[in-house]
């Protein structure tokens, strides 16, 4: 008997088996790891991240270390300091003294404020108790512990924690603080002592971190080499039973926990401060870790829940992925309704709705092919009729001009007829020319004097063109013979003698503008407004042939928002306007 596979290609065995995948498997999976985890598991988690801390901490606190003693390197180190702590005890009384303590004062503000960061207070103490500092009011004696230290170590750093000289934020504080005795080459005494004093709030934690770091049952020592333990905030905020354990521990040894005599437990992280030669230890009451992990067991039980949910959620996405197909068909099907062609579906996999989606998509295909045909039969037949009317305007144009040639040869001297006849050449050779519907202005407005030379010799100078165009204007594309008509218009209907005409161009909207005025009679009020009552007629003219034809021509390349209005001047004649897009490219 021949075996079949289970389908998998079919939408309900694709619901099946994420339900069976994503749902049931993940759920069995956490319930049994949730009851496999133990409390070892949970404390050696606690303690790595705990060490984690300890060691960034600890490195900030090198960093800040390496800041300090570079720049006591580099103050203790000053030729101008050394001379002046030295020889500048009475600065008060010479200039050169004076200007010695002015640039000794600048250099420490410097320091302080760019090395530092402005953080660190920083202070020079000669041996005429004199004290040079960059803050104010403090006293030698103030230093006294820091001096016999510095005296003690004979220019080594000696580092402590002490009562700040430097007031932070206007009250009493904690720093931590580096002093060394500044010496010269052939000094054995030293000249003074450099003090430099970092708040133990900026060395350890804030007040709100701290604050928050104590409340969940963690202390921050700070072991010295020589046996000294200071806390985060000064003294040690523990017992003597608990400094008594770590001081009486290696700090190579590993310990994970210690336990004090009154039989409370800590968990101890640590890490070195290699700069100090300090170790910074880390405590979490035993009895708050297992707070801790209660919590953390809560934790889990709602992270358990919250992931069913989640993988619910996650089913449910994945089932609406599954049917998107449909919905794209449906959404697809309902803009092809409404002649949207384009519009076919995406193709994923090989299941049932995809061979829907790609039998639509056929369809859509062979639909956009006859609607594309049809477009370009729809081009076409408006080419044909966009020639048959710029045909209409070379017999119209032709009838007239040799119109006036004849009459011209009756009533003038034979010698104009071959100057009309050699201009009217060159205006039909223009006219004959089929290859381009567009040129440019200024090719139009050549054609345009070209013609008014012919109409000049007809009517003995009493018609006048004046024509200003802006130089930017003359590159931009319309329709070969679009002012043409316009000026035969107003030739013919103006009956005024003598005649001007003014053509002016101008951008406005990111449109062309060309105005072509008069000083004829005009048109009347009646007539204008039949003309513009039967503009959108196919029927209708607005003077003979001329202009309704250049109406029709500038609306067929351009759209229905582009075209000409006619209207009577307020000073008398007509005022024609054609609004034209600005283009300058040549259609294909």
């Amino acid at each position: 008997m021949k075996l079949t596979m289970i389908p998998i290609r079919t939408l309900r065995s694709k619901l099946l088996i994420s339900l069976f995948i994503f749902i049931l498997l993940p759920v069995f999976y956490f319930n049994y790891g949730f009851y496999q985890s133990s409390r070892d598991i949970v404390e050696s988690e606690m303690f790595e991240t705990n060490q984690i801390d300890v060691d960034r901490k600890a490195q900030a606190m090198n960093d800040w270390a390496v800041r300090l003693m570079k720049t006591s390197n580099l103050l203790v180190s000053d030729p101008e300091i050394i001379t002046f702590l030295r020889d500048g005890a009475n600065w008060r009384d010479e200039y050169t003294k004076f200007t010695q303590f002015v640039s000794v004062q600048k250099k420490l503000s410097n320091v302080h404020d760019f090395l530092l960061d402005g953080k660190a207070g920083v202070a020079l103490l000669d041996h005429h108790a004199n004290v040079y500092s960059t803050w104010d009011k403090t006293t030698a004696a103030q230093y006294a512990e820091q001096v016999r230290q510095s005296e003690a170590m004979n220019g080594e750093p000696s580092w402590m924690v002490a009562p700040g000289v430097i007031p932070v934020s206007g009250l009493p504080s904690t720093h931590l603080t580096l002093s060394r005795l500044v010496k010269g080459e052939l000094s054995q005494g030293g000249y003074g002592v450099l003090y430099i004093g970092l708040p133990l709030s900026q060395f350890f934690y804030g007040e709100e971190e701290l604050a928050t770091r104590r409340s969940s049952g963690m202390i921050s020592l700070l072991a010295a080499g020589d046996g000294r333990i200071y806390g985060d905030t000064g003294s040690a905020p523990v017992g003597p039973d608990v400094l008594s354990s770590l001081h009486g521990s290696s700090t190579a040894d590993q310990m994970p926990a210690i336990r004090t005599s009154g039989g409370k437990e800590y968990i101890v992280n640590r890490a070195a401060i290699p700069q100090l030669g300090w170790t910074y230890y880390q405590l979490m009451s035993r009895e708050d870790f297992v707070g801790r992990l209660q919590f953390v067991q809560t934790k889990s039980i709602i992270w358990v829940s919250v992931w069913f949910a989640a993988f619910a959620v996650f089913f449910i996405i994945m089932m609406l992925r599954f049917t998107q197909p449909l919905r794209e068909l449906a959404r697809s099907m309902s803009r092809v309704g409404k002649g949207e062609f384009n519009s076919q579906v995406k193709i994923r996999g090989v299941d049932e709705v995809s061979l829907l989606g790609r039998h639509f998509n056929n369809m859509i295909q062979r639909l956009d092919e006859l609607v594309v045909n049809l477009q370009l039969e729809q081009q076409r037949k408006q080419q044909a009729q966009l020639e048959a009317l710029q045909a209409q305007i070379n017999p119209h144009f032709l009838m007239n001009t040799l119109n006036s040639i004849k009459w011209m040869a009756i009533l003038s001297n034979a010698s104009h007829v071959s100057e009309m006849v050699t201009k009217l050449g060159k205006l039909i050779k223009i006219t004959m020319r089929k290859e381009q519907e567009l040129i440019t202005l200024r090719e139009e407005l050549e054609y345009l004097h070209l013609y008014m030379s012919l109409q000049k010799l007809r009517f003995n100078d009493d018609v006048a063109i004046e024509s200003d165009v802006p130089e930017s204007l003359l590159d931009y594309r319309l329709p070969k013979f679009t002012l043409q008509p316009i000026v035969e218009n107003s030739i013919i209907h103006g009956n005024q003698s003598p005649l001007y005409i003014a053509i002016h161009g101008r951008e406005q909207d990111s449109r062309l503008i060309l105005s072509i005025r008069d000083n004829g009679v005009g048109i009347p009020e009646k007539l204008l407004t039949e003309i513009e009552q039967q503009e959108n007629r196919s029927d209708a003219k607005f003077s003979g042939i001329g202009i309704r034809n250049v109406n029709d021509r500038i609306r067929m390349h351009f759209g229905e928002q582009y075209g000409i209005t006619l209207k009577n001047s307020e000073d008398g004649g007509l005022d024609v306007t054609i609004q034209l897009p600005q283009r300058k490219d040549v259609p294909v």
